[in-house]
């Protein structure tokens, strides 16, 4: 700690952690090996290494805990081996110099500010392995342009990409259970989202194009979780001869936009009431019908397709 002249440092297999504050503030170290008999990079342990440029990590090493890197403003690259579980809280925050970072599979978890302000890194690939991205893991990456995100993602959590600037469009996964609407706040450049074939192909096909704007609108992402949740577009391409139910739909989904955001549970649990009930009544009016009136088949849907 504070050994502003230390160059080089050789650490020798059978090392097994590097403890918390280890190196802080060695300002002058330029490069440092990881031997693969590290298990832990405990708290801090590089934090203002201000000249570090080189980290090699090894296959082994199985925790990155918080602010290992932080504020490594030269660090140009890193590759996180496939044994790494999770990036804790500020792990590589205010790497400025950052533009490559490998992520490998095995990864799960990318914590709070674990890539905060890293200024120079332009594109990041995740695993599959990935789960969740926590709040403010990317914030204030202004030269990220795009952004991969793993099918087996489950959450992104408030302000992950708040501030990403030159992110220009973003796939969502199927796998999303929940983002934060806040995600990707003044992401000033985002005019794409993609999000799974089925809702996208739901969405161009009715009204609510004219105002889901390509994904960025900002009720879009609540919206989207409704759909996929409730098996929306499923559900309503069921109901293949109750067009006048579609629509009835169709118009509630579409007034969205003038719906206040405390207001929209609600206004979801209306639709999913009446989407219930037009199932209901698609699964059991074709029996009584028929033994109402003792008519053919084709003869009900017909019927059916008046309601």
């Amino acid at each position: 700690m504070f050994c502003s002249k230390l160059l080089i440092v050789i650490l020798n297999d059978g090392l097994n952690e590097i403890e918390e504050l280890a190196f802080h503030y060695c300002e002058s170290l330029q490069r440092i090996i990881i031997p693969n008999t590290v298990k832990t990079i405990r708290y801090g342990a590089f934090q203002y290494c201000l000249g570090l440029v080189t980290v090699s990590l090894d296959d082994g090493l199985g925790e990155i805990e918080a602010y290992a890197f932080d504020k490594c403003i030269l660090l140009q690259g890193i590759f996180i081996p496939n044994t790494v579980k999770i990036i804790n809280c500020g792990a590589f925050s205010g790497c400025s110099g950052l533009t490559t970072v490998t992520l490998c599979e095995g990864l799960e978890k990318i914590g709070e500010g674990a890539f905060a302000n890293c200024t120079s890194i332009q594109r990041i690939i995740l695993p599959d392995t990935v789960k969740l991205i926590q709040k403010w893991a990317f914030i204030h990456c202004s030269g990220l342009t795009a952004v991969s995100l793993g099918d087996g993602l489950e959450e992104i959590e408030q302000k992950a990409f708040n501030m990403c600037t030159s992110l220009n469009e973003i796939d969502i996964p199927s796998t999303i259970k929940a983002i934060d609407e806040s995600a990707f706040d003044y992401c000033s450049s985002l005019t794409r989202v993609r999000f799974c074939n089925k809702v996208e192909e739901f969405i161009s096909s009715f009204a609510m194009q004219n105002w889901w704007e390509i994904g960025c609108h900002q009720k879009s992402l609540l919206t989207y979780f409704f759909l996929v949740k409730r098996s929306i577009p499923e559900h309503l391409m069921g109901l293949s001869f109750m067009s006048s139910w579609q629509v009835c739909l169709y118009n509630m989904l579409g007034s969205i936009p003038t719906i206040a955001y405390g207001y929209l549970d609600a206004y979801f649990d209306t639709i999913d009431v009446k989407l219930t009930t037009y199932e209901n009544l698609w699964n059991e009016a074709p029996m009584l019908i028929q033994e109402q009136f003792g008519i053919d088949d084709s003869l009900v849907m017909k019927i059916l397709s008046f309601l």
